[in-house]
């Protein structure tokens, strides 16, 4: 009788400057998930090898945050807010134990 698991694989692929690819078996990882019944259970991904990693990488470039865009950047929250009541601060912030009032 035969019996069928499904398999996560790990394998690293390196594109080269002319656009080639070649697998990385030597670094290839593999996690057993769990039974299946047949092969014919599992979803196939259509899209080419090299259309999804061609999408991903232009995922990463289109994240890309330049200087010019940090420095225009204006920030909704207000600056220096830490000390608007300045009165209460100056009465009470050299207290000690000694100088306190007793209540």
């Amino acid at each position: 009788m035969k019996k069928y698991v499904l398999a996560s694989v790990e394998l690293p692929i390196q594109i080269n400057e002319d656009n080639s690819v070649e697998t990385l078996h030597e670094f290839a990882s593999m996690k057993i998930l769990h039974e299946i019944n047949s092969p014919n259970d599992i979803e196939k991904n259509d899209i080419p090898l090299h259309d999804q990693i061609n999408n991903l990488l232009k995922q990463q470039e289109e994240l890309k945050v330049t200087k010019k865009e940090i420095l225009e950047h204006t920030s909704l929250q207000p600056k220096n807010t830490s000390f608007k009541q300045k009165k209460n601060y100056k009465h009470k912030h050299n207290n000690t134990a000694k100088v306190r009032n007793k209540n």
